[in-house]
């Protein structure tokens, strides 16, 4: 299960870093996007992963084909795939892309919330929380690593090459979803799991180390980022190419 996982995770993440770059030189080259505007696509393109919380319940208490995880891993790599691919040959127009974007990171939301879903269950039952997080995050790291680099070489070429490439990271783990994560067919509906969320989060809101915690986050989530101004200084005023950029990536992913 652990090396399952490190795969789903793996190749999942570098297929999120592969896109990056080649998506917002599009925006940018050819949509004529300012960084603003590049911005606020990217805060309306990912804007599930705000409702994840919701997600991870509704995922916990109503079974798909009466399994809790499986089809549910199954469907949403597949429609990524479908939606990466969809992506690449819409026409260039900004909210035909924005929209085609949203609802395939919906699908990336739904990848993310089961595979987390899985990783608790599995820690669990061995027993190997930390293990399995420090896997996690490694991995995040080493999708970062190889994609960013591999970003920037595709950066130089039609979009339509980088989306088959992120598609068929999604569709090579449909396989091995399909055959080594099974699970019972005989899952039912399970409501109580929306009151043990009610409940959990009102403890969580009655805890004041939590909320000061969750303070922190926000402050911390809601600083200014610029990824999207640095991007254009770093091609317009330092004249830096896609390729160095994917190796600049790597170097940020290292450290």
């Amino acid at each position: 299960m652990a090396l399952i996982l490190a795969l789903c995770w793996g190749l999942t993440n570098i297929a999120y870093a592969i896109y990056d770059l080649p998506l917002k030189f599009v925006l940018k080259d050819e949509l004529k996007l300012n960084a603003q505007q590049i911005s606020a696509f990217f805060a309306l393109g990912v804007f599930t992963n705000y409702i994840k919380p919701l997600a991870g319940v509704f995922i916990d208490s109503v079974p798909l084909f009466g399994t809790r995880r499986r089809w549910y891993l199954l469907g949403s790599l597949f429609l990524c795939g479908i939606g990466w691919l969809i992506l690449g040959i819409v026409p260039r127009e900004y909210y035909v892309m924005l929209v085609t974007f949203a609802l395939t990171y919906s699908m990336v939301m739904v990848i993310s919330t089961t595979l987390g879903g899985v990783m608790v269950e599995a820690a669990q039952r061995y027993q190997a929380a930390g293990r399995l997080t420090a896997q996690r995050i490694a991995m995040f790291r080493v999708g970062t690593l190889a994609g960013g680099p591999l970003g920037g070489w595709l950066a130089t070429m039609p979009l339509i090459v980088t989306m088959v490439g992120s598609a068929s990271l999604h569709f090579a783990l449909i396989p091995l979803v399909w055959f080594f994560m099974r699970e019972p067919g005989n899952a039912k509906p399970n409501p109580q799991v929306w009151k043990d969320a009610g409940r959990q989060l009102k403890g969580l809101v009655d805890s004041k180390i939590v909320l000061a915690a969750a303070g922190m986050i926000f402050l911390i989530a809601a600083a200014p980022g610029f990824g999207t101004p640095l991007l254009f200084y770093q091609t317009d005023t330092l004249g830096f190419s896609k390729p160095f950029l994917g190796m600049l990536t790597l170097v940020g992913a290292l450290f």
